[in-house]
């Protein structure tokens, strides 16, 4: 469970003033159904998550979920659902904005010896990226 508040401060004298624990199970599932509200609301979530997202190719700029860290940034480069070409960061792409989290986007580099000029433009889920997804707590 996300949920953006706890039981105890959704039930302190502030708010509910419960006491008693009969609700409980109820009261911790409207918490976390307004939470997913709140995520839908702003089409983002505002914890932090570890996996794998996809994309569709791009040109020379991704528009990323907010990103928080990257452990893998790959790219399909032949459209045959496997992921060939392991991208490194700082030569390959540079994430944006450079000193604020989270990440929204990347940007094909210029610098190092590899030179690329799109992710994997126009193949649907072209890029496969890992890391930690979400906003950080601050």
């Amino acid at each position: 469970m996300n949920a953006y508040s706890d039981l105890t401060t959704l039930k302190s004298a502030s708010y509910l003033n419960l006491s008693v624990t009969t609700h409980d199970i109820y009261l911790i599932r409207l918490l976390d159904t307004v939470s997913r509200q709140v995520d839908n609301y702003c089409r983002r979530f505002f914890y932090c998550w570890e996996g794998v997202r996809y994309y569709n190719g791009a040109k020379g700029v991704i528009f990323l979920d907010d990103l928080l860290s990257v452990t893998t940034f790959k790219l399909d480069t032949d459209n045959d659902g496997t992921f060939d070409m392991t991208l490194v960061a700082n030569t390959d792409y540079i994430l944006y904005p450079i000193n604020t989290y989270p990440k929204t986007y990347s940007e094909i580099s210029t610098n190092g010896s590899r030179q690329w000029t799109n992710f994997t433009a126009g193949v649907k889920r072209g890029v496969e990226l890992t890391g930690e997804i979400g906003r950080a707590h601050v």
